[in-house]
């Protein structure tokens, strides 16, 4: 099941987008559930983990804003995994933004095409980001979720996968595993490469990744790191 949340004061936003979420799943038969809060402090004190893939998230709020969410979501809890969709009937927030990284940002008054748009684009990044990572250590075969990977780094004969909460260590050749997932990682210096969806920060010569730690940018490699990140 994938979880849903729309978040908006307007009880009729609400009930036209679970509505359109609602019709969409039926069509495509993605197994979503559709959960509404009528305000931030609700999103916050209901909402547990990241048991949502995506939130649809209006902006103006008469207490916390929807931008003060998302930055929590993002800073505060180190979520970088929820997806949010921006819905606003004013167009000019595009700067106050960026730093949270949205998924999207869709101008009210939402119709059934755009939000489908916004849906169909969700699905291909959701199942493209949980294929799995496939390595193999003490003659066993191993998997893992790519989009549980913060970064990889190659010790000696050894590469050690870096999750949220542990070290993997398998042989192997770090040039190999960095052409295989090029798609979703960025090489910032040598035997070190990173997932572009946990780097929350960065600057000339170095990234900070939503855990905390902060890597340094090997100078041949900066130029790269600046175009993937953009």
């Amino acid at each position: 099941m994938i979880n849903i949340a729309v978040i908006d004061d307007d009880e009729t936003v609400c009930g036209n987008l679970k509505r359109i979420i609602g019709k969409y799943d039926m069509k495509y038969d993605y197994n979503i559930r559709c959960d509404v809060f009528t305000s931030c402090e609700d999103f916050m004190e209901r909402a547990q983990g990241d048991e949502y893939k995506l939130i649809f998230l209006d902006i103006e709020f008469p207490e916390m804003s929807g931008i003060e969410l998302s930055v929590k979501i993002r800073n505060y809890f180190k979520n970088i995994k929820m997806q949010i969709v921006f819905i606003s009937s004013r167009s000019d927030y595009a700067m106050e933004l960026f730093d949270v990284q949205p998924f999207n940002f869709l101008i009210k008054p939402l119709s059934e095409e755009k939000v489908y748009s916004c849906l169909t684009k969700f699905f291909i990044y959701f199942y493209e980001n949980n294929k799995t990572f496939e390595y193999n250590f003490e003659n066993v075969k191993h998997r893992i979720l790519i989009n549980e990977i913060l970064y990889f780094e190659s010790s000696r004969k050894k590469i050690v996968i870096h999750t949220l909460n542990k070290e993997i260590p398998f042989y192997g050749t770090f040039n190999e595993v960095a052409e295989q997932l090029k798609q979703h990682f960025v090489v910032i210096r040598r035997g070190i490469m990173v997932n572009l969806q946990y780097i929350i920060n960065s600057s000339f010569n170095s990234v900070e990744l939503s855990n905390g730690s902060v890597l340094e940018i090997s100078k041949n490699n900066r130029k790269n790191v600046r175009s993937r990140l953009c």
